[in-house]
């Protein structure tokens, strides 16, 4: 018995989108800004988040084995569009940085108050992998806006580099 213990404790410790399981109702708060996300159990979205206006944020895309998928811009975007969602817009990350206290005198951070992860959901194994988002860059036609978790900036990255990234849906 205590070998499964050991291993689950070790496959939840690697993978995000496991250490983020959340079950509905449950809420976490950004302690900068007080802020309450929402567990939203409400779409096909594993382990999603629903934030004050609604918008529900899934876990970054991973395989069924736990491996998070990187795909190219275009892959991401269509992933999303297949499964009934979108890729979130520079915008929605603007507004995500803003909860997580981006404006506030504390500054951005997806801690808590205990120092744990607030959205587990948006670090790939605490590397700095940005999430993409379907918004270009304006000045340069081969880059497009992705969201850099660590930081709560936007960056811009060449479409042809592969990353991970994540879906959203408004709650109907």
């Amino acid at each position: 018995m205590k070998k499964n213990i050991l291993i689950l404790f070790m496959f939840v410790g690697l993978d995000a989108s496991a250490s983020s399981i959340c079950v509905e109702a449950e809420t976490t708060v950004a302690p900068s800004t007080g802020v309450v996300f929402t567990c939203d159990t409400s779409t096909t979205l594993k382990n999603a988040w629903r934030d004050p206006d609604g918008l529900i944020w899934s876990t970054i895309r991973a395989t069924s084995d736990g491996a998070f998928i990187l795909a190219s811009i275009n892959g991401a975007d269509r992933s999303c569009k297949n499964r009934g969602f979108r890729l979130p817009k520079q915008e929605d990350f603007n507004k995500l940085a803003n909860y997580l206290g981006d404006s506030s005198e504390r500054g951005y951070s997806n801690l808590n108050s205990q120092g744990d992860l607030l959205l587990p959901f948006l670090i790939a194994f605490g590397r700095d992998y940005p999430l993409w988002s379907s918004s270009p860059d304006s000045s340069y036609p081969n880059l497009r806006k992705a969201f850099n978790a660590a930081t709560g900036r936007l960056e811009s990255i060449p479409v042809f580099y592969e990353s991970v990234y994540i879906c959203v849906t408004q709650r109907q």
